[in-house]
């Protein structure tokens, strides 16, 4: 999946059953991996950008897809995964704090536990 896919659809630009049919191969091997507390998830995805600010909007459209049924937590997770990935290696900034947070708590669920409806409403909430 290209970087640019992802922000178009993180910005209302893109379908969710788009988005999907971009990440249902790679998320195969992601969430098999993501069974194997340790192992280390396979991220794909093409930096296509020059610069880009994760901002709150985009961690609120992951909480919200999630929230509405249409994202399971492994799918945000992996999506999740993707920006931190991109953040650190391209340094694209997160908008604040806050953001980082919020979007790594949505994150490695080995860590943060698995997600839940009510876990997720508290992130989006402490981003409004």
């Amino acid at each position: 999946m290209k970087l640019s896919f992802l922000k178009d659809y993180l910005e209302g630009k893109e379908s969710i059953s788009t988005l999907k049919s971009q990440i249902s191969g790679p998320l195969r091997e992601y969430r098999e991996k993501s069974r194997i507390i340790g192992t280390s998830r396979p991220v794909i995805l093409f930096s296509d950008l020059r610069d880009f600010t994760i901002g709150k909007e985009h961690v609120i459209k992951l909480c919200d897809t999630y929230l509405s049924g249409q994202m399971d937590e492994v799918e945000v997770d992996y999506l999740g995964s993707a920006l931190q990935l991109v953040a650190a290696e391209k340094d694209f900034p997160f908008e604040s704090k806050i953001v980082e947070e919020a979007l790594s708590f949505l994150c490695d669920p080995e860590v943060n536990g698995t997600l839940t409806k009510e876990s997720v409403q508290e992130i989006r909430e402490s981003l409004s």
